[in-house]
């Protein structure tokens, strides 16, 4: 985590230059702990793709693309208003026909060993979180407002 702690400092407030220099630096500092595990945080030693890691690893304009990420409420051309967006609650009946019509989960059994395998859990978490869900006891069930 360290390392890219120190890189988002960088990035932030070093000059274009600059910046290039600490990456290099920066990647021959990841393929050594890769190498020699000296901070404990892997499971054992990662030679091989210490190996497979190049000097120029993160392109910095990859790495704008990451930090600083180009969204509809940071162009100031956009007519995004942030006052009308309101959150949504997953739409469980458009999930379902999205993933049988692009990942083939065609049958009634296949659909719902799936769903609940990947979908569920992040579902169930971000209605139980949402205002405009609430359990309803006369239906023993989550109703959306």
């Amino acid at each position: 985590m360290w390392l890219w702690r120190l890189t988002l400092h960088a990035f932030n407030n070093m000059a274009p230059k600059d910046l290039e220099t600490y990456m290099e630096q920066w990647c021959k500092d990841l393929r050594d702990e890769l190498r020699s595990n000296s901070m404990g945080n892997l499971r054992c030693k990662q030679v091989n793709l210490a190996d497979q890691i190049p000097l120029n690893f993160i392109d910095r304009d990859i790495l704008k693309l990451y930090l600083k990420p180009c969204t509809s409420s940071t162009d100031p051309n956009s007519m995004y208003d942030p006052a009308d967006w309101r959150s949504r609650e997953p739409s469980i009946w458009k999930i379902a026909n999205f993933c049988s019509e692009k990942f083939g989960w065609k049958t009634t059994e296949v659909l719902a060993r799936n769903m609940k395998n990947y979908l569920w859990e992040g579902v169930f978490f971000k209605m139980l979180a949402s205002v405009w869900v609430q359990f309803s006891s006369p239906v023993s069930a989550l109703i959306s407002l």
